[in-house]
């Protein structure tokens, strides 16, 4: 808990990863997975209606993009936990690199949330601004990344899961950019 709230489950599992904290991580995990379940019956249900109205067949429409940003994410914490859970360690560096690539993610989906209720095309440019920020960033630290590994400052069990980290995060980047434009 953090001043006497509950902590979301991104932050959970934000706090988890950076703080090294396995049962964070890990129930955090377990709470994304419950949610998804929790949805998942309201999806089928749509999916399963042969009549459905304007709002039902705009739903349908973003359940695939939605999947895709949720499997990503999923993709993204089973990464993190691996690294908590094995004591996998990050330098310094690596550390701050991923704090910045997590930034511009939980800045998309601030502008997600707010463009959904008011469509705000400035909005929508900024969630294609932060993507695209994302990329820039993650493949100039995976170029330096690759140097660290090749001067043996950083070991290929930590390699592997920086790099699809990184890759996880760019995937849901992309996702919201493309649930924005579909929206």
């Amino acid at each position: 808990m953090v001043s006497g709230r509950k902590l979301s489950i991104a932050e959970g599992i934000k706090k988890g990863f950076f703080g090294q904290n396995v049962q964070l991580t890990k129930e955090s995990h377990k709470k994304f997975r419950e949610l998804l379940k929790s949805r998942l019956a309201y999806a089928e249900k749509i999916m399963e209606n042969r009549d459905k109205n304007d709002v039902e067949r705009k739903y349908v429409s973003l359940v695939i993009l939605f999947q895709a940003i949720a499997m990503a994410m999923e993709n993204l914490i089973e990464r993190m936990e691996i690294k908590v859970t094995l004591n996998i360690l990050f330098s310094e560096k690596a550390l701050k690199e991923m704090e910045e690539l997590f930034a511009f993610v939980e800045g998309q989906l601030k502008d997600m949330r707010d463009y959904m209720l008011t469509k705000n095309t400035d909005l929508k440019d900024s969630i294609i601004s932060r993507m695209e920020d994302l990329y820039k960033a993650a493949d100039e630290y995976a170029v330096a990344h690759e140097n660290r590994l090749i001067e043996g400052l950083c070991t290929p069990k930590s390699s592997y899961l920086y790099l699809d980290i990184a890759g996880s995060l760019k995937m849901i980047a992309r996702g919201l950019v493309e649930f924005s434009e579909r929206a």
